[in-house]
């Protein structure tokens, strides 16, 4: 009764600058770069569009979810991009990417993070390592005489299997500042001493892989809002090689640096939509939302939220620089950020998205009007039932 084990420490590998900056022009040649690094693997190849998608979504949004039949890569795509990316370091989960296996079961935080003890009063950590890591990266900020950059790069946590338990209930402490995260938060794990509180970087995001099957939890519409998805195996119509001669950055980015190539504000984003610039994009959005409301007797609609639409409005504003081939960015925010959202029941459904196959078609967003046809005939076969997750 009186055993104890000490843990072993997590001491975070010092990761390697990169040697170029990233910025302006240079931004398509780090997508190149990250490309053939991921290609390389000879895994899952993806084309330009694809990675310069994963990107702009990782940096994005807070969680990003990757969704597809077991088997279609979405474990290793994630795994090669922390590795392209120059975060992953060398000794496994000792560096700024973490891989957790979700468990089923998991009810809630203390699951994914820890558990204070009242009696000893200190903290217990969970089996996930997160907190581990995330009190690793506080130190490298704190003590800058260790001379550790790991605290100024991205850092990418995977849930893989997120939905093997209730994400919404595990997850919960960072579902509740999705809205927020750019700042930097500090979660309170139950006191007010320092060892019961967790500070999260600004640059901080995590990747879950899901399942759609009948063994997996559903995904709740308030995390959904606040994901984006993308779905693996609805393949990128441009399959390009990538353009490397030599590797230029060879390192990890600095995340300011990578916040600033791809992420936007609300004033440039709400400067760009007055200059007219957005105005292809909203004009798509307005059409797919009139479709979504359209009243149609004993049917329910498709309520599409502002943080939706600011969502792929911020999505197009990054992409539209970044010279997509053949497929528009567009298209990628629609199949990422509305069709996940799409659930109902009906005949009345049914004519509701056969009417948003005719805007696809108008528009020629021909990635989302496959994932739309995927929906429809899922739904054929099973009652009337149509949804994509």
């Amino acid at each position: 009764g009186n055993f104890q084990s000490e843990q072993e420490p997590f001491v975070l590998e010092t990761l390697t600058p990169a040697l170029v900056h990233v910025e302006g022009e240079t931004r398509i040649s780090y997508i190149n770069e990250i490309q053939y690094l991921i290609n390389k693997e000879d895994e899952r190849n993806l084309s330009y569009n694809e990675t310069a998608n994963l990107i702009v979504s990782v940096l994005q949004n807070y969680l990003t979810i990757f969704s597809g039949f077991p088997g279609v890569g979405k474990t290793s795509t994630v795994n090669n991009l922390a590795k392209a990316l120059g975060i992953s370091g060398s000794l496994g989960n000792k560096a700024n990417f973490l891989n957790v296996a979700v468990a089923r079961g998991w009810t809630s935080s203390k699951d994914l993070l820890g558990n204070k003890n009242a009696i000893r009063l200190n903290y217990e950590e969970g089996r996930t390592g997160i907190y581990s890591m995330l009190k690793a990266l506080e130190d490298c900020k704190n003590n800058p005489e260790n001379h550790s950059v790991n605290h100024e790069m991205l850092s990418l946590i995977l849930l893989d299997e997120a939905n093997l338990s209730p994400m919404e209930h595990y997850w919960s402490d960072f579902l509740s500042i999705c809205d927020t995260f750019h700042d930097g938060k500090s979660l309170n794990l139950g006191g007010r001493d320092k060892q019961f509180t967790l500070e999260l970087p600004p640059s901080l995001r995590f990747i879950a892989t899901i399942n759609t099957d009948a063994t997996v939890e559903p995904l709740s519409d308030r995390l959904l809002d606040r994901a984006g998805v993308i779905t693996i195996g609805n393949e990128d119509l441009s399959q390009t090689e990538s353009i490397v001669d030599n590797l230029i950055f060879n390192g990890a980015v600095p995340y300011q640096e990578l916040a600033e190539a791809f992420m936007i504000d609300r004033k440039t984003l709400s400067g760009l939509s007055e200059s007219g610039k957005l105005d292809s994009e909203l004009s798509i959005l307005q059409e797919i939302r009139n479709v979504l409301q359209l009243d149609i007797p004993n049917t329910s609609s498709v309520h599409i939220s502002k943080r939706k639409l600011n969502a792929i409005e911020s999505y197009c504003a990054v992409a539209n620089e970044l010279s997509y081939q053949q497929v528009s960015p567009i298209d990628f925010a629609v199949a990422q950020h509305i069709l996940p959202k799409i659930k109902g029941h009906g005949k009345g459904f049914k004519e509701r998205l056969i009417a948003l196959d005719k805007v696809f078609s108008d528009s020629r967003l021909l990635q989302s009007k496959r994932l739309l046809k995927q929906i429809l005939d899922n739904g054929s076969e099973f009652a009337d039932t149509f949804s994509l997750l």
